[in-house]
């Protein structure tokens, strides 16, 4: 038994009573995340038709379908004829043909509203009246997204991960009028897939990628005072995260995430102020996407793979002609200390805000959703051992130097203040 769903089951409402049984699914964006998203449900035995505006593109959701399916093969967790029998689960359609009897709908297209809502609006017309829609945007407001349909209570945000086949967890974001049999069935479906939900409340960024992208900037900050992608990377793994914030940005994509971080920079004002570096990757240098241009901070191409890209540090020092970022040789200890604060800081203010409630929640969000080390615990015990004394008093310091990045939460002065814990 499942810990995690237990605790989940006696917190939020989703009983099996009230959720909708899912047999059938659409998923509209066939892109890397959509394919896998596709063979998440086929992989479960569930009919999925996915949709995008050309065979090309659906192409691409068929190859990511092909490649984890393959991946698991060559592990012999899967047979031949166990893989056609799960890929004749996916039908697909450049048109809105065939959606008729889907329980639940998926929006996995771009990270861009304007888009999303047109998506969204033609999707709801082809649907039953009571189907679920839902979107797996990873920072966009869900309750802004309803201004597009008619039924606002059947719609809601279904976060899941990259990749999909490994990362366990998916967040359940309620907007303003989604309806509590909306939630049971999101929840309980993605139980159903074996994976571990969480609901958050209908703010930028949710809860993992908006706490995890402050820790992002500052590693791109510290690149920029002169601090090496490998040394950064090097340590935040020796930490124990699954990579480095570099390399993490590059499986992402460059654009992907300096897209979700400008978003949570106009959000959240000028404590989530996206780096200069990423602004001119992202605006000036659209070839370097990351890992599936080949190129990004690192390169992935099989004769150079996983060497830092030289064109990297020729870009920074064109930038720092421009820009005469302030310039710092860190130690091991103050980098972890950089990346870590902004982690505690900004998850004591997800807490502070009911983003979510329960601290142990959060911890086992950070863990499954964004690789934190399990043996420290999570966010907030790590807080806790190091002593929030403490953690106020680094913050203050770093706060001097960077008033607007390091705004300290009032949660956390008062619990310092108290002698109190977050893990109890």
């Amino acid at each position: 038994m499942n810990p995690n769903n237990e605790m989940l089951k006696k917190e939020f409402i989703n009983n099996e009573d009230e959720s909708r049984e899912v047999n059938n699914v659409a998923v509209i964006g066939a892109g890397v995340m959509g394919g896998a998203i596709a063979w998440l449900f086929a992989n479960n035995n569930i009919d999925v038709r996915i949709k995008d505006i050309s065979q090309q593109a659906i192409a691409t959701g068929y190859l990511q379908m092909m490649k984890i399916f393959s991946y698991f093969r060559k592990r012999r967790k899967i047979n031949d004829f166990e893989m056609q029998e799960k890929m004749n689960k996916v039908t697909s359609n450049i048109k809105y043909e065939g959606f008729g009897g889907c329980n639940i709908a998926i929006e996995a297209v771009v990270e861009d509203m304007k888009i999303k809502k047109v998506v969204l609006a033609d999707l709801e017309n082809q649907l039953s009246s009571d189907a679920i829609i839902v979107s797996n945007t990873s920072s966009l407001s869900i309750s802004e997204m309803t201004t597009a349909l008619k039924s606002s209570h059947r719609f809601a945000g279904m976060h899941f991960f990259n990749p999909v086949d490994k990362m366990p967890l998916v967040e359940v974001v309620a907007g303003a009028n989604t309806n509590q049999k909306t939630i049971a069935t999101i929840v309980n479906l993605a139980r159903k897939l074996g994976k571990t939900p969480i609901v958050v409340s209908d703010v930028a960024g949710f809860l993992v990628n908006r706490i995890l992208i402050s820790c992002l900037n500052e590693a791109v900050y510290m690149f920029q005072e002169g601090n090496s992608i490998e040394k950064i990377d090097a340590i935040i793994e020796k930490f124990g995260m699954p990579m480095g914030p570099f390399a993490l940005v590059d499986v992402v994509g460059i654009d992907v995430g300096a897209k979700v971080a400008i978003s949570l920079e106009k959000a959240y004002g000028e404590r989530m102020k996206v780096p200069e570096m990423l602004h001119f990757l992202y605006h000036d240098n659209q070839d370097l996407l990351g890992k599936k241009s080949g190129k990004g901070f690192y390169i992935h191409q099989s004769n150079n793979k996983n060497k830092v890209n030289p064109k990297i540090y020729s870009l920074i020092l064109e930038l720092n002609e421009e820009c005469k970022f302030p310039q710092s040789s860190l130690s091991e200890q103050e980098i972890i200390n950089r990346f870590m604060l902004q982690m505690i800081n900004e998850s004591a203010k997800t807490i502070e805000e009911k983003v979510i409630t329960n601290p142990r929640y959060l911890d086992m969000a950070m863990i499954m959703g964004a690789g934190f080390p399990a043996f420290r615990g999570g966010v907030l015990k790590y807080a806790d051992d190091w002593g929030l004394n403490n953690v106020v008093e680094a913050l203050q310091e770093l706060n001097k130097k960077y008033p607007k990045r390091y705004e300290i939460s009032p949660l956390l002065i008062k619990m310092a203040e108290n002698n109190q814990k977050f893990i109890i």
